[in-house]
């Protein structure tokens, strides 16, 4: 086991000296998406990023029946309080919906302290937030390289929805191809159910390389009991991507892991399993777009706790700066696929037009009992880590989960798949977050090392087993700190990128 979530790392990748000063220096693009947290719920309290100390009237969120006429946000304080494995909040289409409410962004306290969803004592936690002291290595990995605070999720629902405009740019609204995908299935006949095209594909046919790291075990493998419960590889909803009718596709999407985690913390991960990223790393074989699908449990997912997806996500960056070649020309994209239910201010840009193509959900599904536009959704975080990036930069750019087809389009000469043509217009392509392509970088910055293991804090006492495996155990309501306050944020020491 680790002893430390990656100060030494940081102090590495950071000091690297890009590779070269345009886009075709970056030869190897890495994508993480972690789970269900908001930009707001995990960055508001940053100094220099659109957060606590904007104008805006969404920060006092109508609390009926509450002790006050109003909610604010309140520190989820892990040091003192039992803030680490929180209860997972509602994030389906309907909750969302009525969450965003037509872009208000004014309902998340209403609609989750309402009995149709947690009601008015664990829904009061869409509210709460962490700060630097909670998210260690998050807030230093921002002060080293790029935040970007302007990236939302692709849909105003959940996991499975949004994973898909990730890898394929569409959840099929009309119903032409197996869709559409409103939900996060957990019923196995919906394996290789789907057809459209998806973005490996796009860049198989071009001789693209790509590759998908897998979380380790049966649980994670096609035909698998929990396999669609625990999915978080979408590539399992499409035909083209059965071993009988494609293998190459199967072996690249199914059959490759990495990193792996900690034999005694395991969870419902097999331990002990092949270490692929790492190997690929150190032979020079990593693939030219790699996604890499984070365990249960290390996922951010809550109930799991933040720490466990700091500790992962410091292996992830260990691995990729191991190989001075491979780092100097790789870009990290770390991201988050949807809010849980997490509250944030901004509102998401959407087509006000029920008829834009490819925006609203046309064929019959569960959003008819909630109509509105697919996305954009909730305002998530997406830290950009590369020399390519260094420096602490934010980006205000307009991002969503689909501008990661269009950075991988513009890079490697590929057509994007199926994104509609509103939203190609409406988010750009990531590479704005790029500031620093041809500007040396060699800054060694002192880190704070944060130990990995659930038998010390912040994990223990605060996350009990269920936690750990995401099973969302009844807690006890939060306190809300009376009387309440505005949370303000820190000191302003991140540079605007070039728009």
């Amino acid at each position: 086991m680790l002893s430390s979530k990656g100060g030494g790392t940081l102090r590495a990748a950071a000091s690297v000296r890009p590779k070269g000063s345009d886009l075709g220096a970056v030869e190897h693009v890495v994508f993480l998406m972690h789970e269900n947290r908001s930009f707001d719920h995990y960055y508001g309290s940053l100094g220099g990023v659109n957060g606590f100390n904007a104008d805006s009237t969404a920060f006092a969120q109508s609390w009926p029946g509450g002790a006050d006429a109003t909610l604010l946000p309140f520190h989820l304080d892990t040091a003192t309080t039992m803030a680490e494995c929180t209860y997972d909040l509602s994030h389906s289409w309907q909750a969302e919906h009525a969450s965003w409410n037509s872009g208000a962004m004014d309902s998340f306290v209403s609609t989750h302290t309402s009995n149709s969803y947690e009601g008015p004592d664990l829904g009061t936690m869409t509210m709460g937030y962490y700060d630097s002291s909670d998210l260690p290595f998050y807030y230093d990995l921002v002060q080293n390289f790029t935040i970007c605070d302007n990236y939302f999720c692709s849909v105003l629902g959940p996991t499975h929805p949004n994973r898909l405009l990730q890898m394929t740019g569409t959840l099929d609204p009309a119903g032409l191809a197996g869709g559409p995908i409103l939900v996060t299935n957990s019923d196995a006949d919906l394996e290789f159910t789907c057809s459209w095209t998806t973005m490996p594909e796009v860049l198989a046919d071009a001789g693209v390389s790509w590759k998908v790291y897998n979380p380790y075990g049966p649980n994670y493998k096609p035909g698998g009991s929990l396999s669609m419960t625990l999915c978080k590889n979408v590539l399992m909803y499409f035909q083209q991507y059965q071993k009988s009718v494609n293998p190459t596709l199967y072996h690249n999407a199914f059959d490759y892991f990495g990193p792996n985690v900690p034999a005694d913390d395991s969870g419902l991960t097999a331990a002990n399993g092949p270490d692929d990223l790492a190997h690929d790393v150190l032979h020079n074989t990593l693939p030219a777009v790699s996604w890499i699908i984070p365990p249960d449990g290390y996922d951010e997912h809550p109930p799991a706790p933040a720490s466990l997806g700091e500790w992962y996500t410091a292996q992830v960056l260990k691995t990729l700066q191991s190989n001075k070649e491979v780092w100097e020309s790789t870009v990290l994209f770390i991201m988050y696929d949807e809010n849980d239910g997490w509250f944030d201010h901004v509102p998401p840009p959407f087509p006000a037009d029920p008829t834009t193509p490819g925006e609203y959900v046309t064929a019959s599904s569960d959003a008819a009992s909630y109509p509105g536009p697919i996305g954009l959704g909730v305002r998530v975080p997406m830290l950009v880590v590369s020399p390519f990036s260094a420096g602490g930069w934010v980006c205000s750019d307009t991002f969503d989960h689909t501008s990661q087809l269009q950075f991988v389009a513009e890079r490697f000469g590929v057509t994007v798949p199926n994104v509609s043509d509103w939203r190609m217009g409406a988010v750009g392509d990531l590479t704005a977050a790029l500031p620093t392509l041809g500007t040396p970088i060699n800054k060694r910055p002192t880190l704070p090392a944060t130990p990995h293991s659930i038998n010390k804090a912040p994990i223990e006492g605060e996350c009990n087993s269920s936690q750990l495996l995401e099973l969302n155990p009844p807690t006890p309501a939060y306190p809300i700190p009376m009387p309440q306050t505005q949370p303000t944020q820190g000191p302003d020491t991140l540079k605007p990128t070039p728009t």
